[in-house]
């Protein structure tokens, strides 16, 4: 295998920086272009260009190569290009096991008589490949621009990924590293894009911890659930399922109906760390995995979400007047509660503009918002369906008054 840098921006940083500077009005440096990365901020990225050649790798490795869509590509043909004494790779695992290497270059010679002998007797180049191995060698340019090779590098570079073409990854941040060096910091495997280092595959190779496994808890956190409960004697006979996407403002409208109106709510157990704003927090206790997995028995309710477990007890449920719950938990809190409470549901709506700015002003990174509002869209599709009724929180005060009006008239019509 051979890979080369054929040509790239004379600049590659500096082309970057550019545009970073514009973006922002001032001149921009290294370190703003750390922050752009680590906010998200990746479309900048996009103005350092380069093209590798790339020889020697097997056909299989170039149908992966050509897998990254966003890359440009230019292979050499097999339609035009007569393979006649083709070479082939010989993965590391057939060369060790001297019976399967005599089979394997056995199978090859065979194949390369066949496609000699087609082409002779007039059959095209065309035709007479579809005989040829995944084995066969090719060469193969491939352009990126350096936001789709970080991408390619995070894939790639993980050991996950099949050995020939984490080769070539690695071929390709040798190269970047002796132009750029300071770009190549970004070329890493996925485990090691975004901080804290975690691996996202379902099987990991041990080289970080699963992101299931990241707890993110205080020392001093203790598990109390009287710390979260109320007099059931001043509880309602309703649990309130209150539902909204991401940035809807949820928290903020049930803490101050909480606040102002002396409601309960319940405060599920969650393995997510803690976020920037506390106020946020108002709504989980955290919990680390083992005192998380010794509540699940008791659990009526169970998610997860990006790598974190979500729960709670029937226990806190019986004791509270609201509770926040992913649209998919309605449902599974109506099957599996079996105490005296009954359900209602409240969606709260909003625009998106809104959504978008509570998102970012609590310090979420923009491609978990982009992840976020691509599972509510899926998850929020027949809302409509299950909720009891519908408040929109385009202002809070008016949003948790009429939220408050409609669990007084209700709770004064069951007496």
């Amino acid at each position: 295998m051979k890979v080369s840098l054929v040509s790239y921006n004379i600049n590659p940083l500096d082309s970057i920086c550019s545009a970073a500077s514009n973006c922002y009005d001032s001149d921009v440096g290294l370190s703003t272009l750390k922050g752009c990365y680590s906010s998200g901020h990746h479309s900048v990225f996009e103005f350092a260009n380069f093209h590798f050649h790339i020889e020697g790798i097997s056909r299989a490795c170039s149908h992966q190569l050509v897998r990254h869509r966003t890359s440009h590509f230019a292979q050499r043909s097999q339609r035009y290009v007569n393979e006649n004494n083709y070479t082939y790779v010989i993965p590391k695992s057939i060369a060790d096991n001297e019976e399967m290497l005599k089979a394997y270059k056995w199978l090859n010679d065979d194949i390369q008589a066949f496609y000699e002998d087609a082409v002779k007797a007039g059959i095209p180049a065309e035709d007479a490949r579809y005989a040829l191995p995944n084995a066969c060698e090719t060469v193969i340019d491939m352009g990126f621009d350096f936001r789709n090779l970080m991408h390619f590098c995070n894939e790639r570079l993980c050991s996950r990924a099949q050995w020939e073409i984490r080769e070539v990854a690695k071929e390709m941040v040798k190269l970047v590293s002796e132009v750029s060096p300071e770009l190549a910091q970004w070329l890493v495997p996925k485990c090691e894009a975004k901080q804290p280092y975690a691996c996202p595959e379902r099987k990991s190779c041990g080289r970080h911890k699963k992101c299931s496994e990241l707890v993110f808890v205080e020392p001093e956190t203790k598990i109390n659930p009287e710390d979260y409960s109320v007099d059931l004697e001043s509880s309602s006979k309703y649990c309130y399922l209150v539902v909204a996407p991401s940035g809807a403002g949820k928290d903020t409208v049930v803490n101050k109906l909480c606040e102002d109106y002396g409601l309960s709510r319940v405060k599920s157990y969650t393995t997510r760390p803690k976020r920037k704003d506390p106020k946020e927090d108002l709504s989980h206790i955290f919990v680390n995995k083992e005192e998380f997995d010794a509540k699940f028995d008791d659990m009526v309710a169970y998610t997860e979400y990006n790598g974190y477990e979500y729960g709670c007890t029937s226990e806190q449920v019986d004791n509270s007047d609201l509770y926040i719950i992913d649209v998919a938990g309605i449902e599974e809190v109506k099957q599996n509660y079996s105490g005296s409470k009954e359900f209602k549901v409240i969606n709260i709506k909003t625009n998106a503009y809104d959504r978008l700015h509570r998102m970012r002003e609590r310090g979420d990174l923009d491609r978990d918002i982009l992840d976020r509002v691509n599972y509510d869209a899926k998850a929020f599709k027949n809302v409509d369906d299950i909720a009891d009724v519908q408040i929109r929180n385009d202002d809070i005060d008016e949003c948790v008054k009429e939220m408050y009006e409609y669990i007084k008239s209700n709770n004064s019509k069951q007496r």
